[in-house]
């Protein structure tokens, strides 16, 4: 950004107020705060992409390759962490490509490129496609065994969540709840790259066409599947500024995207005043954890209760908030139907096998089930109850419900009777 705006020689107020427009976004502070790094990898992201508008027809053949090699290794680090950055690593190389064609080095680039692919992805690529015995292809493109019952289901619900609002969720929050899932309103300073002319106009072009036509047609409209284009919105910025920086409605947005800084720079207060305690010893950090990460509260006193390396079924998805490995997760069980014999056989035939001494339940005492599947007739005595142990809450305190409290019953559960124990529930 800084060397960008020198480029263009703006002025040091003009600088301020594009560096304001980057660290405005309402998602830096979801994605900064969170304990996954999406973030990190968001930012070889863009390295990437700053090296693609940097190549033009003065570099010679063996500077274009090494920057074409180093690209394609911090984009694979990316890709192997989170498979939504193939789409980044795919525009990156399509237009590159264009590139490397006229260097008449395509034959060799793309030998390098297929050896660094198959280090990279392939292993645990072939590793899925054996432990779930689905075709290794498919994973190159969706992390899912879609071949296992429940999750064509589950594929869906991620494609369309937050569909009915797109894109207004790109810059709108739909609630206070979503300020954070924003991208904001400097979004709308994409209108002015498309109508300027400057340096890599048309490679933007391309970078804008293949995200919105993939994330569109095949994944989740999401306006964090979008960051990587909102930062780079803010970077090429440097070289149109002076064209509209005068006008009279870019400077009504600018005081709106002042405001919504002002907003921005609240919430971090906040969350320094509320959430950062925690790192001062463990009794704080309880305190911190119990108001504002989901599960914690339930886990905790699963934890006090459970007997040591004993084998337990839960459905909370914190699961990593657990002191033991000897668990089992059956989320996927909300994702069938139960009048599906063969899906429900697979899944509770496992489940048996786990041979699990106890299963956990929240919400009411008569709710002994997950999705449609009832556990009644599978279980023995009460082990634990904790009346109110949780409720549902969030880093945002706009998501959290104060007066949703929910309670959890632990059973024992006799796995030997599974899978012909478990019913159907009746709602």
């Amino acid at each position: 950004m800084k060397k960008n705006c020198e480029e263009n020689k703006l002025e040091d107020k003009s600088k301020f107020t594009l560096y304001l427009f980057l660290l405005s976004c309402p998602m830096l502070i979801f994605l900064i705060s969170t304990s996954k790094p999406q973030f990190f990898y968001v930012s070889l992201a863009i390295l990437s992409f700053s090296y693609l508008f940097k190549v033009n027809k003065s570099f010679n053949k063996e500077l274009t390759f090494k920057i074409l090699i180093f690209c394609n290794i911090i984009l694979l680090t990316a890709t192997s962490a989170k498979i939504n950055f193939t789409l980044s690593l795919f525009a990156f190389n399509l237009i590159f490509f264009i590139n490397l064609f006229k260097k008449k080095i395509l034959i060799r680039s793309l030998i390098f490129l297929l050896c660094l692919y198959c280090f990279s992805l392939l292993p645990s690529v072939l590793w899925k496609a054996e432990f779930y015995n689905f075709p290794f292809y498919n994973f190159l493109i969706n992390p899912l065994p879609l071949n296992l019952p429940g999750y064509d289901n589950y594929h869906l619900f991620l494609k369309d969540y937050d569909s009915d609002k797109f894109p207004w969720l790109f810059f709108f929050p739909s609630s206070l709840g979503a300020f954070t899932n924003t991208l904001g309103l400097a979004t709308f300073l994409i209108v002015v790259l498309l109508f300027f002319n400057y340096k890599g106009k048309i490679k933007f072009l391309l970078l804008l066409s293949i995200f919105l036509t993939f994330l569109v047609i095949f994944g989740q409209k999401s306006p964090r599947f979008f960051i990587e284009i909102y930062i780079l919105i803010i970077l090429l910025l440097p070289y149109v500024y002076k064209k509209f920086n005068k006008n009279f409605i870019f400077i009504g947005l600018k005081y709106l995207i002042f405001f919504q800084s002002f907003i921005v720079a609240l919430s971090l207060a906040w969350g320094v005043f509320t959430i950062f305690p925690a790192n001062f010893n463990n009794n704080f950090a309880n305190k911190v954890f119990i108001k504002y990460v989901d599960g914690f509260s339930l886990y905790y006193w699963v934890n006090s209760v459970l007997p040591k390396n004993e084998s337990i079924i839960v459905d909370h998805r914190s699961t990593f908030l657990l002191d033991t490995t000897n668990y089992m997760n059956t989320s996927a069980l909300t994702n069938i139907e139960y009048d599906n014999k063969e899906d429900r056989l697979l899944y509770l035939t496992d489940i048996k096998k786990f041979q699990p001494e106890y299963i956990l339940f929240r919400g009411n005492k008569n709710k002994l089930s997950y999705g449609e599947f009832n556990f009644e007739n599978c279980l023995n005595e009460l082990f634990a109850e904790y009346k109110d142990v949780g409720r549902m809450v969030a880093r945002n305190p706009f998501n959290i419900k104060p007066n949703q409290f929910y309670d959890a019953y632990i059973y024992k559960i006799n796995f030997k009777n599974l899978p012909y124990c478990v019913k159907k529930s009746v709602n």
